[in-house]
C-alpha cells in the first residue's frame, strides 16, 4: 500500500477535510474528493485557497472545524512549526484526526548512504533554504516530540514500506515504521 492509499483508507468516508499542502489536481485529492469535502491549502494556484502555511491558517479557515486534517509532506518545509500546529487545533473536532507524512530521513537506505558519506535523500540541504525546500528533518522520534510539545496524541504509526525509486524494495508488512521511507501516524488532539 502506498502513502496516498494509506491516507485514503485511514480518512474514511463523508468527512469533511483540510488538506495541507496539496491541489486540487493531485491523485489523492481527486480519489478523496468523490466521497468527502475537501479544501486544499498550499501556496499554488491549483489549490482552493493559495496561501503561505509558514503565517499559519488563514482566518477565514477559523471560522469551520474539520473531521480529518491531513499533512502530507509539509511539516519538513514550515519554518514556524508550532504556529501552524497550533492554528490546526483550533480547526479540529474533539475526535477529528490529524494526517501526518514527513520523509523518513532515518530510513534504510539513508542509513546506509551516511555510512558511506553521503546525505540522506530527504534532508535539508544549505540550498534548500533559498529554494523553500525542505528546512527541518524528521525520523520516529522527532515528528512524535514535535507532535507531542504542542499537545497532540499519536493514535497509531502507519508503515509505509522502503521505497526508492518509486519501487518497493521492502513491503510495509515487513518493515518497522522506523525505517520505512515515510513516518506517517494518526493523532488526535489532547
Amino acid at each position: 500500500m502506498n502513502r496516498e492509499e494509506i491516507i485514503k483508507k485511514i480518512t474514511g468516508n463523508n468527512k469533511t477535510i483540510l488538506d495541507l499542502g496539496d491541489t486540487k489536481k493531485s491523485r489523492l485529492y481527486k480519489s478523496l474528493n468523490k466521497k468527502n469535502k475537501i479544501t486544499t491549502i498550499i501556496l499554488n494556484k491549483k489549490a482552493d485557497i493559495k496561501w503561505d502555511l509558514e503565517k499559519g491558517l488563514p482566518k477565514r479557515i477559523h471560522k469551520k472545524k474539520y473531521d480529518v486534517i491531513i499533512a502530507g509532506e509539509i511539516f519538513e518545509h514550515i519554518f514556524n512549526l508550532d504556529k501552524l500546529l497550533k492554528d490546526i487545533k483550533k480547526v479540529m473536532k474533539t475526535k477529528s484526526k490529524l494526517i501526518v507524512s514527513v520523509p523518513n530521513n532515518n530510513n534504510l537506505i539513508d542509513r546506509f548512504k551516511v555510512l558511506i558519506g553521503r546525505l540522506p535523500t530527504f534532508c535539508a540541504h544549505a540550498n534548500d533554504f533559498e529554494e523553500r525546500g525542505h528546512v527541518r528533518d524528521f525520523n520516529k522520534k522527532e515528528i512524535t516530540k514535535k507532535l507531542k510539545k504542542n499537545g497532540f496524541k499519536i493514535k497509531k504509526y502507519h508503515k509505509s514500506g522502503l521505497i526508492h525509486n518509486q519501487k518497493t524494495i521492502i513491503p510495509a508488512s515487513l518493515c518497522p515504521t522506523s525505517l520505512g521511507t515515510f513516518i506517517i501516524l494518526t493523532a488526535t488532539k489532547n
